[in-house]
């Protein structure tokens, strides 16, 4: 990971040291009180080497614009480190503040080279550096039956055998 600064973005009231934390609501330890449906983000272009998005992209709106913004505020050769719920997962739809339901593929849109790229809802890419399904339990037949067919296993699977989350690491292609 490179040296600098990170963001939580929507930190909420929990902490993590040395981070500028951003959240709508003024939370004790807030460092930046933004509505992250807002834009442009009130950062400089790649300011941050870290942003953290440990599940807030499903509580916003434009989920474009948000990409967007994150390839802004991230350094090229830094990471964006995003957890959401799977849409399948009770998770996702008992909060009444989720707008968005996020499937394995959700990211590919912002991905170079992945088929979903070549929609042109914006110019921005990134690389995948990690991507992975999150489950209770690692070798259980659900993260079984995904490992085998990423494509079967959201088709046939993964309301049978739901996983929990989504875990995504990209780096912006400046």
């Amino acid at each position: 990971m490179p040296e600098g600064k990170t963001l939580d973005m929507g930190c909420g009231p929990k902490t993590r040291p040395n981070t500028v934390r951003v959240d709508r609501l003024p939370f004790p330890g807030v460092d930046v009180v933004h509505d992250l449906d807002t834009f442009p983000y009130p950062f400089e272009d790649n300011e941050f080497s870290e942003v953290i998005c440990s599940h807030v992209l499903e509580h916003l709106r434009n989920q474009v614009q948000v990409m967007e913004e994150l390839h802004r505020i991230t350094r090229p050769d830094g990471r964006v480190r995003i957890w959401v719920p799977y849409f399948a997962s009770p998770y996702s739809f008992c909060d009444p503040t989720h707008v968005v339901h996020h499937t394995f593929h959700s990211f590919d849109y912002f991905v170079e080279g992945r088929r979903r790229s070549g929609h042109n809802y914006t110019s921005v890419r990134f690389r995948v550096l990690e991507h992975e399904l999150l489950f209770t339990r690692k070798w259980g037949l659900g993260a079984i039956l995904a490992r085998v067919s990423m494509h079967r296993y959201e088709k046939y699977y993964s309301r049978l055998l739901p996983a929990n989350g989504i875990h995504v690491e990209l780096q912006p292609i400046k």
